[in-house]
């Protein structure tokens, strides 16, 4: 079944819209750019060892966030193509720990640079309806947010929650939380503009709007609580596959 996103305009490219589509898109390519850093520093130092497993997994994971940034360069090119905002969005039951474990390898040189462990608990394998580039992009978006507003040595949990008819992911971390913030501002673009203005968040602005759109669009919920050990439970629903799990 396919469908278009939230940023869809069947009219053509306009003002607001277009810059916050192309702002959204240039905002993901953060995370995948982060663990292309990380690899390129150890080589440059003559580090690099392809014999060390750290380093061969800083190796698996540049090789994910290239693949990950031409996945969002080529949706930019489409869309000046078509000259329509809009991804095509195609919903179909997919693995999550899969989807999980590649925006985890993807990161996994960020989350080294920080100096932050990710930890994942995760159900037996279960399917939900999801368009998986856009999952991928939601998770990448989520977990890099975790490990920037990390502690040092902190951890961060990604885990699965797995009911009769929906799949709750959550990504959660130790860092900093979200006190004297209404959640709900978190989602909204313009909220999350007075909240920097105020000191409050410093976001760059669309990840978590774009990451709400995409939930929603994919037929799901987002939202975010906080983590009684300090720091930020980010969480979402999708539709589970009743057949599977």
């Amino acid at each position: 079944m396919n469908e278009h996103s939230s940023y869809n305009n069947s009219d053509g490219l306009k003002g607001d819209q277009l810059l916050d589509f192309i702002a959204a898109m240039v905002h993901d390519l953060q995370g995948p750019i982060a663990s292309i850093k990380t690899l390129l520093k150890l080589i440059k130092n003559n580090r690099f060892n392809p014999g060390n497993k750290i380093h061969a997994d800083l190796l698996r994971s540049s090789t994910l966030a290239i693949e990950r940034s031409e996945s969002i360069i080529y949706d930019l090119i489409d869309s000046a193509k078509t000259e329509k905002i809009g991804l095509s969005l195609t919903k179909e039951f997919i693995d999550i720990n899969e989807v999980i474990e590649n925006s985890r390898l993807m990161l996994n040189a960020s989350a080294l640079e920080y100096g932050v462990t990710i930890q994942v608990e995760l159900n037996s394998s279960v399917k939900a309806q999801a368009d998986r580039n856009l999952l991928l992009r939601v998770l990448d978006n989520l977990l890099f947010n975790a490990i920037k507003h990390s502690i040092k040595g902190g951890k961060i949990f990604i885990q699965t929650d797995v009911s009769s008819e929906t799949v709750v992911v959550s990504v959660t971390d130790e860092g900093y939380g979200i006190k004297d913030i209404d959640p709900k501002d978190l989602f909204d673009k313009y909220k999350q503009l007075d909240l920097r203005q105020e000191g409050k968040f410093k976001g760059a602005g669309l990840g978590l709007y774009f990451c709400r759109l995409a939930v929603e669009a994919m037929g799901g919920k987002i939202w975010v609580e906080e983590n009684p050990r300090g720091g930020a439970s980010f969480k979402f629903t999708l539709v589970k596959d009743r057949g599977k799990g």
